[in-house]
């Protein structure tokens, strides 16, 4: 049984008196009243029970453990080397209720996540309020149940999403990548992917060598990854997304590539993958976003004239004094042209997509993010998609790097070469050529022509 943050400290102290000790003092030293001790006895009774510890409780004596020096020392190098979550903190105790819930099919009462997490049900039940909202914006909802206990309702494909919206939001860049680099995940990756999926899901993509998988971002294969990972997992446990692959579906170039992917995954598991599941997998691959390449490849399947629109009116309402500077930027329009496509797939289809960075572009370039939340508007009224913060942060990575460029352009000195003739003769050119190099700018090039010099 998991050791809480409070019977670490109940557990410290018994261990360190060498005679017992009253409750009311283990409760001042903690800083919780002599009721909440004793309640936690009650679980800290079972918890010790496999380290070969007793709890000893004597009215009119006080408590203490019953050891063996050997055992004792042992639960105290449990106690002192452990990495346990602070489950007083109430957004970290929140975030593993969540998954928790995410995870337990069956219904659980909240005394049992009250003992898990070391608080009280009344604590439980706040929790369980606290998070509804997140729950809710991925279409999943808590039912309760007097006698019953708790469980989350929604559809498999609810679950899928809000558990890779869980990963994106709560696992670290790092802790995803150490399954590339050859690394050991951390507990965090185990606690919600099985570790031996995302190694073979890895390797069987790896191994495939298509073109598409590697022209994606690293974050892009990942959430790929991660993907068909949870999707393997929820199918091994008997959860079956039940929704018909559209034939419209079938002429998409991205088709044949999940076709793939399900075929090598299928050998890889020795197991017969859901056809239902040939969608899902598209769509990832339709909605990630690629490494930038300046060819001119034809990715845009919704229209890259109907792109190109929507580019120009997204600039127009990013700011209208720069508008003009920012449409002769070649690099930024296409750019733009290659991210937005897989933004729409990801949008019409709600997929989350995970911006390590947008805290620090929210910080480092709020007037951009700004006029970015006003250029992500035309999308909405365009396509009926609402754009969300984590979107917005790429879209300020485009046009802050384009308004970059447009201002070292603006601070490069610009050469001109000027003409100056006269029909009165070349002699009253030379005079008018003098009297403007006085006037003009270094940076300009004044020449005398004569009336016959000049052409066409």
């Amino acid at each position: 049984m998991e050791l809480t943050p409070r019977i670490t400290k109940i557990l410290n102290i018994l261990l360190s008196q060498d005679e017992p000790i009253s409750e009311q003092e283990i409760a001042d030293q903690i800083g919780v009243s002599r009721r909440t001790i004793i309640r936690e006895f009650e679980y800290l009774e079972s918890a010790i029970k496999s380290y070969d510890v007793t709890l000893v409780r004597k009215k009119g004596t006080g408590v203490w453990v019953e050891a063996s020096e050997d055992k004792k020392k042992a639960l105290l190098q449990v106690l002192n080397g452990s990495d346990k979550k602070d489950w007083t903190d109430k957004s970290v105790r929140r975030k593993s209720l969540i998954l928790k819930l995410l995870q337990n099919k069956e219904p659980t009462k909240t005394f049992t996540y009250a003992n898990e997490f070391g608080v009280s049900e009344a604590t439980i039940s706040k929790d369980l309020k606290a998070i509804e909202g997140w729950l809710s914006d991925s279409h999943l909802e808590i039912i309760k149940k007097a006698g019953y206990g708790v469980v989350l309702k929604g559809s498999e494909e609810d679950f899928r999403h809000a558990l890779q919206r869980y990963m994106n939001e709560n696992i670290k860049d790092k802790e995803v990548r150490s399954i590339f680099t050859g690394n050991e995940p951390s507990d965090n990756i185990y606690e919600i992917l099985n570790s031996d999926y995302l190694e073979r899901v890895t390797k069987t993509l790896t191994r495939m060598d298509e073109p598409r998988l590697k022209s994606m971002t690293e974050s892009s294969f990942t959430g790929l990854i991660m993907h068909l990972t949870i999707s393997l997992d929820r199918i091994m446990q008997g959860e079956v997304i039940e929704s018909e692959l559209s034939e419209e579906y079938k002429l998409e170039d991205e088709y044949g590539l999940a076709v793939k992917i399900l075929k090598n995954l299928e050998q890889e598991f020795d197991i017969s993958i859901p056809k239902q599941e040939l969608g899902y997998i598209m769509l990832h691959i339709k909605g990630s976003k690629l490494q930038y390449t300046n060819q001119a490849n034809a990715l845009y399947s919704i229209g890259a004239e109907e792109i190109l629109d929507i580019v120009d009116q997204m600039i127009d309402a990013f700011d209208e004094e720069i508008a003009y500077e920012l449409k002769l930027d070649e690099d930024f329009i296409h750019g733009l042209l290659v991210h937005l496509e897989p933004t729409f797939i990801r949008l019409k289809n709600k997929m989350n997509i995970y911006n390590p960075i947008l805290k620090d572009i929210k910080e480092e370039y709020p007037d951009i993010f700004k006029k970015c939340q006003k250029a992500s508007t035309v999308i909405t009224k365009v396509t009926g998609f609402e754009v969300n913060d984590e979107e917005v942060g790429y879209l300020t990575m485009h046009f802050g790097a384009a308004i970059e460029r447009v201002n070292n352009q603006r601070r490069k000195e610009r050469c001109v070469e000027i003409g100056v003739i006269c029909a009165s003769g070349f002699g009253v050119a030379r005079l008018m050529l003098t009297k403007l190099k006085n006037q003009l700018d270094k940076q300009v090039n004044l020449h005398a022509f004569g009336k016959d010099e000049l052409t066409p």
